[in-house]
C-alpha cells in the first residue's frame, strides 16, 4: 500500500510539472490509470496539504489568463465548471472581472472591424463569444 501511494504521489508531481491542476483533473487522471480510489484520495490530500493542488489558486491564475486572451465571463465560468472547480469558488473570484474593459479591447482591435464591417455582425460576433447584450449595446455606445 506504501510503495502504490508513492508511484501514485510520483505520477501526480509528473502531471503537476507541466501546468496547475483542479482536483478533479488529478482524481481523473489518476483514475485513468487504474488506481484504487482509496490510493487516490490519500494523494489528493497529500497534494492538497503540500498546496500542489488548490481550487482557488488556479481559479485566480485561469481568470487572469482568460482576461488576456480576452474571454467572457460566461465562457470562462463554463471552462472553469468543465474543470471541476466549485460555482461558489467561481463566482467569488468573477465578482471582480471587468467584461466592459474586455468588450471595449475586442472592439478595439483592427481586426474585427475588418472582419465585420457591420455594427450588428460585430454584435453577434460577441454575443456568440458569450458577452452579455447590455455590456455590448454600452461598450459601443461609449465607444463611437
Amino acid at each position: 500500500m506504501e510503495d502504490c501511494l508513492k508511484e501514485i504521489f510520483d505520477l501526480s508531481l509528473r502531471y503537476l510539472m507541466h501546468r496547475m491542476r483542479t482536483k478533479r483533473e488529478m482524481v481523473d487522471y489518476l483514475k485513468k490509470h487504474l488506481y484504487d480510489s482509496e490510493v487516490i484520495d490519500q494523494c489528493i490530500s497529500m497534494l492538497c496539504a503540500y498546496n500542489y493542488i488548490d481550487d482557488e489558486e488556479y481559479c485566480k491564475h485561469y481568470i487572469e489568463y482568460s482576461k488576456e486572451k480576452l474571454k467572457s465571463m460566461k465562457q470562462i465560468y463554463y471552462e472553469l465548471m468543465q474543470k471541476g472547480v466549485d460555482k461558489h469558488i467561481i463566482t467569488k473570484y468573477l465578482i471582480d472581472y471587468d467584461e466592459n474593459e474586455i468588450i471595449f479591447k475586442l472592439l478595439n482591435k483592427k481586426s474585427l472591424w475588418e472582419r465585420y464591417r457591420d455594427e450588428h455582425k460585430i454584435i453577434n460576433y460577441l454575443l456568440r463569444k458569450g458577452f452579455q447584450y447590455e455590456n455590448i449595446k454600452k461598450v459601443l455606445k461609449e465607444a463611437t
